[in-house]
């Protein structure tokens, strides 16, 4: 009988399902720079003709590599696993984090 489960030993497995989320954000993201460099140089350079929808792509990359810098440096400190299991380090840079975002809202 086949088993239903997909082989860890397989390239595909291990791209897309790596130990860490931040693994696969970092996967994406590059993609994403990759298209949207690819789109910026034709669209600048080569047509010379870009339009309002270039410059919201390019804020929109801008903005996903910041939150993708903050997503890594909270994976890296264990957000989202047991307090009892965080070290004093863990949740004092977890906490400049947060105290950097909050102060980003107001």
């Amino acid at each position: 009988m086949a088993s239903s489960s997909r082989p860890q030993s397989s390239l595909v497995f291990r791209v897309w399902f790596t130990d860490t989320p931040s693994d696969n954000w970092i996967l994406t993201t590059g993609g994403a720079v990759i298209v949207v460099a690819t789109r910026t140089v034709v669209r600048f350079g080569v047509i010379r003709n870009a339009g309002w929808d270039d410059y919201t792509i390019l804020a929109a990359l801008v903005f996903n590599i910041g939150y993708l810098a903050e997503i890594i440096v909270i994976c890296k400190n264990r957000l989202g696993h047991l307090a009892q299991t965080l070290t004093l380090e863990n949740m004092t840079i977890v906490l400049k984090v947060k105290i950097l975002w909050l102060a980003d809202e107001e």
